[in-house]
């Protein structure tokens, strides 16, 4: 991530292109989205906003402490404003391209954004040890969201696209 800030910063200070209105945060969202939506995932660039402000040091960040992991992961989205349908959305986030439809690697090398993180999730054994499985399977909730989500890829894409927009 430092080396795509550094590049970033780079060609602000050098080219012959206003960068001046576009922080890193805006170019790091906007690279996220567009890979998203080529991966086969929602058009999220219509309602893409400008105006994400940088930090100018490590006080204005959050401590490293504050980013969810597996044990904390429900909670933790959920304190920042999340629901749990959003919460659940965003887990794929975790699983892209690493939780892969076999259908699909037979034919390409590039991930695809879509529902089969959440059919896997459904058919996988506790030893698979999936990104997020226990913070989504151990959960009645949870499990019920991920139940939907694996049957209907356009309800995971609209609520996905709520909680990242």
């Amino acid at each position: 991530m430092m080396a795509f800030a550094n590049e970033l910063q780079l060609m602000k200070d050098n080219a012959n292109v206003t960068f001046d209105k576009i922080s890193h945060a805006d170019y790091a969202v906007t690279g996220a989205m567009t890979t998203i939506t080529w991966a086969g995932g929602p058009v999220m660039l219509d309602d893409f906003f400008y105006g994400r402000k940088d930090a100018t040091s490590e006080s204005e960040c959050n401590a490293i402490t504050n980013f969810p992991t597996a044990d904390n992961y429900k909670d933790n989205m959920m304190a920042k404003g999340f629901t749990a349908e959003q919460v659940v959305a965003l887990a794929n986030c975790e699983a892209f391209g690493v939780v892969r439809s076999p259908e699909n690697e037979r034919w390409s090398t590039c991930p695809r954004f879509d529902n089969y993180y959440y059919q896997a999730l459904l058919t996988s054994s506790d030893d698979e040890n999936l990104p997020l499985q226990r913070a989504l399977m151990g959960n009645d909730e949870m499990r019920g969201i991920v139940e939907k989500f694996a049957g209907d890829k356009e309800e995971f894409f609209k609520v996905f696209k709520t909680a990242f927009v």
